[in-house]
């Protein structure tokens, strides 16, 4: 017999206290991801975080959910991001997948989204009738280190820790930390009149800032939204991950360096952009970013001193003016492109999704 469950934002506290909820043999969510789903300034207590799939009393599956916000004719409604799907494979080939979906649908009246997916489940969605096309994302990954125990470890199956690799990628990063110098130098001095704050919250400056830049955007976000992603996360840094209890979680959830950062960019005592990046084990990702035009230069000059200053290996950016500018650095060892496809629901009607902006935001409760 398949059972479908579901747990709503009022349900988390019991859930968080529930000591059989964590008893299955896998993890359906982790604590840290159920009270960021709490805390979320977009969420009502009857809201879906999560479902959960049986066949005859045994859990198979599950199904998570982030509610977000967008702007359809100019006025804002409510939808649900797909944040996991997971089935076990003895409930494979029953059904229970589709099930799953056909309920996330059902329960949130059609209105949802999908930002990241893999090529299997692109093949349900796209059998279930449900989403059209949002946005097909294409940027740059820009490499700017040399991460030698990494491209062993993945092309000849060393391990990481291997002393002879380890100390030829300490030659290669003393050499990369020379060579970068040179251009971190060279940036700032380009940029001599441009200061930084990072912010542990939202201030009044920065707030309208955003206000006045994301009137083109399919999901503005609200000064609110920022503090949440800042202090609620979905990845907390976890440096003896192989001792985590959800170290065989299948999704986003601890990492061995994780920050959000939220960026003002002054320029003689002006605020003229924020940005929010995201660094995770030595990636530099710009999440969201929001700036006049006409200082593109800076705002770009800043992110990539914060990723050469971040000491990371690369920076990946789909923003094509950000893009544009950082690619006439010669600091880097390669550039390659990065893409992948965002979905919605067709309920919201024949919308040309074209004449929105749809920021990156990396799925892990920052969707677009």
């Amino acid at each position: 017999m398949i059972e479908i469950k579901k747990v709503i934002k009022s349900e988390v506290p019991n859930f968080l206290e529930n000591n059989n909820f964590w008893q299955n043999s896998f993890y359906v969510t982790t604590k840290h991801r159920l009270i960021s789903h709490f805390n979320n300034p977009n969420i009502d207590n009857d809201d879906i975080v999560l479902l959960i799939a049986y066949l005859n009393k045994e859990c198979v599956g599950y199904m998570g959910v982030f509610m977000d916000k967008i702007a359809i004719d100019s006025h804002l409604v409510k939808i649900g991001w797909l944040s996991t799907w997971w089935l076990d494979s003895k409930a494979r080939g029953t059904g229970i997948g589709k099930e799953i979906l056909r309920t996330m649908f059902a329960e949130n009246n059609g209105s949802i989204g999908i930002s990241h997916f893999t090529d299997s489940a692109k093949r349900v969605y796209d059998k279930s009738g449900y989403f059209t096309k949002l946005k097909n994302f294409v940027g740059v990954d820009f490499i700017m280190r040399l991460d030698l125990p990494a491209l062993f470890h993945y092309r000849l199956g060393t391990s990481r820790n291997n002393v002879f690799f380890q100390l030829i990628g300490d030659i290669t990063s003393a050499f990369d930390s020379l060579r970068l110098s040179f251009y971190r130098r060279k940036i700032r001095t380009s940029i001599h009149n441009v200061s930084v704050e990072y912010l542990a919250e939202m201030d009044t400056d920065v707030s309208l800032l955003v206000e006045k830049w994301n009137s083109s955007d399919l999901s503005p976000k609200s000064a609110s939204f920022f503090d949440h992603l800042k202090k609620d996360s979905w990845i907390l840094n976890v440096p003896c991950l192989d001792l985590s209890i959800y170290k065989d979680y299948e999704f986003s959830s601890f990492a061995y360096h994780f920050e959000i950062s939220l960026i003002k960019v002054i320029r003689d005592e002006e605020c003229i952009g924020f940005v929010v990046l995201q660094n995770r084990n030595r990636t530099t990702k710009l999440l969201f970013s929001y700036f006049d035009k006409k200082f593109v230069f800076e705002v770009a000059q800043v992110i990539l001193l914060h990723a050469l200053d971040s000491n990371s290996i690369n920076l990946v950016c789909y923003v094509d003016e950000i893009s544009d500018v950082i690619k006439r650095n010669k600091l880097f060892i390669r550039k390659k492109e990065t893409k992948f496809s965002s979905i919605i629901s067709e309920s919201y009607g024949n919308i040309d999704y074209e004449g929105y902006r749809v920021q990156y935001g990396d799925g892990d409760n920052c969707f677009t």
